[in-house]
């Protein structure tokens, strides 16, 4: 297990969506994952986010569905408090400290489980005991929701990138000790006795300017180039079955 207090303040405060969640926004991503559920009329059930952050899913799901009950969990401290400071108005939530692999809830209490780029950061171990822990608190039928950033060939690829430009990794980089692909995220959730899975993939169109930081006006241009060409070349990627290598993030839906 990585160590919580390498997810320190410094950390919530630079990582993905930071800007945008303390301008009192919310990155558009986490409304993408909100509307892969349809809540609406549903009363009495309870949505645990695991690995919540900052809470910037919970900060979606808190005002648009305020009669159900939503637990985040984290197991660094700064992210529970952050989470907390920025959710106290919500009545309907409640944010706890815990390890993701050993969740603090009864066997089939759990209706729905997010788990937002929160693989990529456990070691194989790690994320086979959390996704056990997982299964056991959902309740017959619940629903899992997976979502990680980057794909294990994308990351890869990244590395190489980086490397010629005589760049160090990114700070995101040296947290993602568990990238995954289509195939591993299918065996896991098959090894783990979820059934009707679905898995996802999407190309995004900013991925380079989004993942690496140059300040040179040349190579953020070369970027910019890169990331039209990518977003181009994702039909015949398709085409070809290389989505499977080159796509970026990974969706999966599975069911107990």
């Amino acid at each position: 297990m990585i160590n919580q207090n390498l997810y320190d303040y410094k950390y919530f405060l630079h990582s993905e969506g930071a800007q945008q969640f303390f301008r009192n926004e919310i990155n558009s991503r986490f409304y993408q994952t909100a509307n892969t559920v349809n809540l609406e009329n549903r009363n009495s059930i309870t949505i645990l986010d695991v690995g919540c952050g900052r809470g910037d899913f919970i900060k979606v799901l808190a005002p648009k569905y305020s009669q159900i009950n939503i637990i985040g969990i984290d197991y660094s401290d700064a992210a529970v408090n952050i989470a907390k400071e920025n959710l106290s108005k919500y009545l309907n939530v409640n944010i706890l400290r815990s390890d993701s692999a050993d969740l603090p809830f009864k066997n089939n209490s759990i209706d729905y489980i997010f788990c937002l780029d929160v693989v990529e950061h456990l070691y194989p171990e790690h994320l086979d005991k959390t996704i056990k822990s997982v299964f056991r608190v959902l309740k017959p039928d619940g629903k899992l929701i997976i979502h990680t950033f980057p794909t294990k060939y994308i990351n890869n690829i990244a590395h190489l990138i980086l490397r010629s430009l005589n760049k160090k990794d990114s700070a995101g980089q040296k947290f993602h000790v568990n990238t995954q692909s289509y195939f591993s995220i299918l065996n896991l959730l098959r090894n783990n006795l979820f059934k009707n899975i679905t898995i996802h993939l999407e190309a995004r169109d900013t991925l380079l300017q989004e993942n690496i930081d140059v300040n040179n006006r040349f190579l953020k241009n070369l970027l910019i180039k890169g990331d039209k060409l990518y977003l181009r070349s994702t039909r015949i990627l398709k085409l070809f079955g290389l989505k499977y290598l080159l796509f970026s993030d990974i969706w999966a839906y599975a069911e107990k």
